[in-house]
Formats: structure tokens, C-alpha cells, sequence
């Protein structure tokens, strides 16, 4: 088997299929910058890393705030330009000291204060910019095999979006109308109404291919978080997160139209055990418990993953053993999923437990994901399971000590729960990928 692919190898292969989707759409090959998404006017190349997707001003205006190629994030010393005259070698640009040490993951944190006030009466516009306002995540509804083929929700992988077209259509549709609600994609209000409506246009497609491409290649869920990382560069920390998480909300739904999953997706407000409700969020509430709703539900969702939620290391597996007294009655390969829902509940839940005793959405198993130094001062990620009881009727048990409702506790190798009133036993076992071959 060969090397795995660095992160600036999947960051330039994705830029690539981005750029030939945009400025290839009628199948013939355009020069396009990928800082303004505009045809290259004056061609540069980025040194030492040779990169050359971009138009001269725009590749120096960018240098002027960080010394990284925007395609690898390599850091950049040269800019070659003006080959194409009488000098081959061209001329060339020294970057000068930059102010590389800012964090560009927060250059766009003034959207949350500047959502498009002139298309709030867009009601479906209205209701996505509140969603992003009070950062609100959609509830979690889990899938498992005794759901009906029509209603079930699905789990996402790389391999997915490339055996199913139709996946790749819904993305689109999704992130077409999601992103008019991003101020940054906004027109120049200065510039003639038509050029203003064309380079909105492009760049808007520019980030639906270039989010395609990422979906088609990485898993939004990895370990190591590199489809956050490279969509929050475009929309900022926080927004990438949550713009991610709505995106897998939808592509895992089994509706075949916004207009369903608009209706049916759930928000949850105030105790855990009520709505938000847009229709009634005023322009001056402080959050969104302050307007909340019940009815128009036949099940209410009580739990929605966290920012933090994703899928363990591969190197990492974790498997959930289900004891009857002393004989396995079932096993789950618990890495393949970062939110585990267990419950009576057939049509939501992951994991099904049918004991009486058992509440219709009782616990989660959930994979956090947490970074932090290390002696010598180097950053530390891991991906870590968790128990959360969510305010069950008849508790649950790890270890033997009931767990506090609602409490996020950290799950280690070997620990043992039960649920309700349930013998069964489910037992945690990590176990390296080097230790399943026996």
C-alpha cells in the first residue's frame, strides 16, 4: 500500500477539482484566480511552492496579511511575475515580514453581527440566519437497521459521494441556498448591478464545488479535522462547524427536498424539551429559548452533537460488547459513528435497547474531540468517547454509580454501563488496529 496523502496533498487536490468545476462548466479551460475567482490577468507563481493559480495583485494583496500560499498554506518568500516578456526569468516580489501569527480562522467573525438584514423577509433566509445568529444545532436523529428503507437516516463516507450521483445532487441543491445567507459572498454594492450579480455567482459556486470536492475526499467527521480546517478559512471557526453539521443533517436525511427536511428538522429550546420557535424569535431576544414550541411534532428530538463531535482515530478502534449474563449478544463497532442515541425509540434512535425500563431516548454514546499542550508545549488532539444520560426515567449506571443527568462523562477502556432497569451489560473495549489481527 502506498503513503497516505499529506494534508497539502488533499488541500491542492481539492482546490483543483473546485477550479476545473467552475471554470470548466462548458467543458473548455479557464484561468481562474482562486483569491478573486475572477480570470488571471497578470500570472505569478507563489515561491518556493510553485503554486500559480493566481492573478498578481491578488496574490500580493493577500501576502500582505499572511506569507501562506493559499492553495497549500505553504509559507511563501517569493512571487515570480511578468514571465511572459522579454525577461524568461521574470521579475520577482519579496514578501516582506507578515503578520502570519494572526489567527485567519477568526477574519470573518463580524458575520455574526452582520447577517443580510435586507433579505430577512426571505422566510427561509430569515430562519437560516437565526439558526446562525444563536448558533443552533440541529438535533440528532440515529439510524439503524430496523428502520423502514424510506425513512431511514443514513451514515456518510467519501465512498458514498462517489457510488451516488443523486448524493451529490443534494449536496448541491443544499449548499446553493445555504450560502446566500453569508454576508462575505455579498456583492459589491459599488460595482454595475450586473458584474455584482455574476462574481457573486461565482464565487458562491466556487465554495459549493470546492465543499463537493472536500465531501468526495475527506470525512467531514475525521479525527483530525481536515474539511474544518479548510472550509474555516472561508467562513470562520464557528460557522464551519455549524455549516458542517447542517450539511450532514440533510445529506443524511432520507427527504428528497428542502422543502421536507425545512419542515421536519428540529432545534431544541429551552430544558431540552421544547422547539425554537422561529416564527416568533424577536428582533431583540438575547436567545432563542426565549420563544419555543411543542406541537407539529409526533417525537420530540432531546439531543444534537456538539461542535466538538468527531469520529475517532482508525488506529484507534472502539467496540461496544453486549453481555446477557455471560454470553455476547451483540457487538458495535462504536468508531464507525462519532454519536451513538440509545433507546426504545425504533425510529430515531442508533442503538436499540427494548427493555420496559428503558426511556424511548435514554443516553448517548458521543466523540469528542479535544485539543490541548502537552509538556514540552506541543498541541495534543484526541478524540475521547463520553456517556450522557438524557434525563431518563429509570437512570443509568456506569460502573455501578448512577450517572448525573445530562453530565458529559469521559468513557475509558473496559468501563461497564447498563440502562434503566436492564441486566444487560455493555462493556467498552479499545482496541489497536495492530491488535485485531490477533
Amino acid at each position: 500500500m502506498g503513503a497516505e496523502p499529506s494534508d497539502q496533498e488533499i488541500h491542492s487536490q481539492v482546490e483543483r477539482t473546485a477550479l476545473h468545476q467552475v471554470s470548466t462548466p462548458d467543458g473548455k479551460a479557464a484561468d481562474t484566480c482562486v483569491i478573486c475567482l475572477n480570470c488571471i490577468v497578470e500570472p505569478c507563481e507563489a515561491l518556493p511552492c510553485r503554486h500559480d493559480h493566481f492573478d498578481y495583485i491578488c496574490l500580493v494583496t493577500w501576502l500582505q496579511t499572511r506569507a501562506r500560499c493559499p492553495l497549500c498554506n505553504g509559507v511563501v518568500h517569493q512571487v515570480r511575475y511578468d514571465f511572459n516578456g522579454r525577461d524568461k526569468d521574470g521579475k520577482f516580489y519579496h514578501v516582506p515580514p507578515s503578520l502570519d501569527n494572526v489567527d485567519h480562522h477568526n477574519r470573518h467573525a463580524s458575520l455574526q453581527s452582520s447577517l443580510p438584514s435586507e433579505r430577512r423577509n426571505d422566510n427561509y433566509l430569515r430562519r437560516r440566519c437565526l439558526v446562525y445568529q444563536y448558533n443552533l444545532y440541529s438535533s440528532h436523529v440515529g439510524s439503524n437497521r430496523r428502520q423502514t428503507t424510506g425513512s431511514r437516516y443514513q451514515e456518510l463516507s467519501p465512498g458514498l459521494f462517489a457510488t451516488e450521483p443523486s448524493l451529490i445532487n443534494r449536496a448541491r441543491d443544499w449548499l446553493r441556498r445555504e450560502l446566500r445567507v453569508f454576508e462575505f459572498l455579498a456583492a459589491d454594492s459599488t460595482a454595475p448591478h450586473h458584474d455584482a450579480l455574476a462574481r457573486r455567482s461565482t464565487k458562491a459556486e466556487y465554495l459549493v464545488e470546492y465543499t463537493i470536492a472536500i465531501l468526495k475526499t475527506l470525512d467531514t467527521q475525521g479525527s483530525q479535522g481536515q474539511a474544518e480546517e479548510m472550509i474555516a478559512v472561508f467562513l470562520g471557526r464557528a460557522f464551519t462547524r455549524l455549516f458542517l453539521h447542517e450539511l450532514r443533517a440533510w445529506l443524511r436525511s432520507p427527504y428528497t427536498t428542502l422543502s421536507e427536511w425545512d419542515r421536519t428538522v428540529q432545534y431544541q429550546g429551552r430544558g431540552n424539551e421544547t422547539l425554537v420557535d422561529f416564527e416568533n424569535i424577536g428582533a431583540f431576544a438575547t436567545g432563542p429559548d426565549l420563544a419555543t414550541r411543542t406541537e407539529g411534532f409526533t417525537t420530540l428530538l432531546k439531543y444534537h452533537e456538539p461542535a466538538e463531535a468527531r469520529k475517532p482515530s482508525p488506529e484507534a478502534q472502539w467496540h461496544l460488547f453486549i453481555f446477557k449474563g455471560d454470553a455476547i449478544v451483540d457487538t458495535v463497532l462504536l468508531s464507525a459513528r462519532s454519536c451513538w442515541l440509545l433507546g426504545r425509540e425504533t425510529a430515531v434512535v442508533d442503538m436499540e435497547a427494548k427493555h420496559p425500563s428503558v426511556s424511548k431516548q435514554h443516553a448517548v454514546i458521543q466523540f469528542l474531540h479535544h485539543q490541548e499542550r502537552n509538556e514540552g508545549g506541543e498541541k495534543v488532539s484526541e478524540v475521547k468517547p463520553y456517556l450522557i444520560d438524557l434525563d431518563s426515567a429509570n437512570g443509568t449506571m456506569l460502573n455501578s454509580k448512577r450517572v448525573p443527568v445530562w453530565q458529559c462523562l469521559e468513557l475509558r477502556n473496559k468501563d461497564m454501563m447498563t440502562f434503566g432497569l436492564g441486566t444487560r451489560e455493555y462493556v467498552l473495549i479499545q482496541e489497536s488496529v495492530g491488535s485485531l489481527g490477533g
